[in-house]
């Protein structure tokens, strides 16, 4: 019993107060919010939009309106329907060409798509503000990206019934409707999130890979500069000769020059090769090209040098499997940070 009114005793000490409780101790709890560190999050419409309208319900609503769940899937809808609509659309077509039964409807469609994503826009900008204020519609990417689209809109169906020049280039960036996707589907958003934060430890990646390619062009500079020129004609065919042998033919048709596939013969045409090399695209006819080299000014011959294909071996396992797997590894490395976040 002395310990439990030894117990109680510091309570009453602690809680500093006068207030009979069951246990006879008298307490006081000071509930004063000003005193504790505790932070109630409250979603409200701040700003004045338009700089005439202040906070009020009707800002209220529309903000409720414009993130209710229905609402939000009806757009999604029509961002998939306007994106599928411009599968449809002939690139090719002029403002004076006639008419077709698809081309009204497309038509049509686009002035229906661009009034819903217009009338979204000015619903969230009457509800949030435009720019001047914290939470404003414009403070968001996702928003920021959605007022480029329905802007670009606007100004290509302006612009559709005329020939205004280079205006009529606003009609490519109705490509980027799809990205509108982005914001609503969760699992996108991630990708592109995570493709965006990687980009940062991609540039040190990248500056690693420039350096080994540097390092293995200087090699092959030093090992065929020079050596992969050829007599041959505009067909592709070669002549067994030697330089002087090609230039003393006089000929119009054959002439003394490296083949389309490149050279080494200085650093930014090794790495220009080198970079179609690590594509794996077309790598074998290069790697032969540098075994059949002789020596400079000299004819091909077949399997003239068959260890330099270890140098295309030993620049495939380094700057291919390994840098390769390196820029996957930071990709996803950020793609699972982005997710846990």
């Amino acid at each position: 019993k002395e310990e439990e009114e030894d117990n109680d005793a510091a309570g009453d000490k602690l809680l500093g107060g006068d207030q009979r409780t069951s246990t006879g101790v008298n307490v006081h709890l000071d509930l004063d919010p000003s005193k504790y560190d505790v932070k109630q999050e409250v979603v409200e419409v701040r700003g004045v939009a338009f700089w005439l309208c202040p906070p009020s319900r009707a800002r209220q609503a529309a903000a409720d309106f414009s993130e209710n769940v229905v609402f939000s899937w009806f757009i999604l809808f029509v961002i998939v329907f306007s994106t599928v609509l411009l599968a449809f659309e002939d690139p090719l077509r002029q403002p004076g060409d006639p008419e077709t039964s698809l081309t009204r409807f497309l038509t049509l469609m686009d002035w229906v798509t661009t009034i819903i994503f217009s009338i979204e826009a000015a619903i969230k900008i009457f509800a949030y503000g435009f720019v001047l204020h914290e939470n404003a519609y414009l403070r968001n990417g996702w928003n920021q990206l959605d007022f480029f689209v329905v802007a670009i809109s606007i100004v290509d169906l302006a612009t559709a019934s005329g020939d205004l020049g280079f205006l009529k280039a606003f009609r490519a960036f109705r490509a980027v409707r799809p990205l509108r996707l982005v914001r609503r589907v969760p699992g996108m958003r991630v990708v592109v999130q995570s493709m965006v934060g990687a980009v940062p430890p991609i540039m040190n990646v990248l500056m690693v890979s420039l350096l080994f390619y540097v390092i293995f062009g200087v090699l092959g500079v030093q090992l065929f500069n020079g050596r992969f020129k050829q007599c041959e004609n505009d067909a592709g065919e070669v002549l067994p000769l030697g330089r002087a042998q090609c230039e003393a033919l006089n000929s119009t048709e054959y002439h003394w020059r490296n083949p389309l596939i490149g050279s080494f013969d200085n650093i930014g045409a090794a790495i220009l090769i080198l970079f179609e090399v690590a594509t794996m695209e077309m790598w074998p006819d290069i790697m032969y090209r540098t075994v059949d080299s002789t020596s400079v000014d000299q004819a091909p011959e077949r399997d003239a040098h068959q260890e330099y294909a270890l140098f295309f071996v030993a620049f495939i396992i380094v700057c291919n499997f390994f840098l390769t797997n390196l820029f996957l590894g930071v990709v996803v490395d950020t793609f699972n940070e982005m997710k846990d976040e």
